[in-house]
């Protein structure tokens, strides 16, 4: 009898054991609101994308100190360390029904910027058909070799669209 008692008794302490850890998933006191994270992640996104554009121009040496110093304006902006930020970040990973909700307004916002900048190019510059991106110098050079490319070719087949051919019939006369 005491051996069946010691095997209830231990089936219930695993049963309440695994009942109890899946019920309670307590949130970290420091982790960041839905609230505080989206705009974070809008200028953090914002921020990468200037990265990107300028990161042909910095040496691979300093690239980890560039992006580095890059973060630290939009970190103070937000009142946020770092480590905050990375905690809450991989907290919403783990739950990723709310990291979705997240996301879904941060690409909502930026989305709303992009139409934003793109209306203030309009207005800056109506004649222009297309907002022109930004480019890299050596982008530039590129584009510029290809340009370059295209007239040569075009010079080259001319003067093959322009000229007569006879046709066999008419030598033989």
């Amino acid at each position: 009898m005491n051996l069946r008692f010691l095997y209830s008794l231990c089936l219930i302490m695993i049963i309440g054991a695994c009942h109890k850890g899946s019920v309670i998933n307590p949130t970290p006191s420091d982790l960041l609101t839905k609230g505080q994270m989206i705009p974070l992640l809008v200028d953090i996104h914002i921020t990468e994308a200037s990265l990107k554009l300028n990161q042909t121009t910095i040496l691979p040496k300093d690239i980890k100190l560039y992006y580095s110093s890059a973060y630290a304006p939009v970190f103070k902006k937000h009142k946020i360390s770092p480590g905050q930020f990375d905690h809450s970040l991989q907290w919403y990973t783990w739950h990723i029904n709310q990291l979705d909700e997240i996301y879904t307004e941060v690409i909502t916002r930026l989305s709303k910027l992009e139409t934003q900048v793109k209306a203030k190019d309009k207005l800056a510059n109506p004649k222009a058909k297309n907002v022109i991106s930004p480019v890299s110098p050596s982008m530039q050079k590129i584009r510029a070799k290809g340009s370059d490319l295209k007239k040569i070719n075009q010079r080259k087949t001319l003067p093959a669209k322009t000229k007569k051919t006879e046709s066999p019939a008419v030598k033989g006369n």
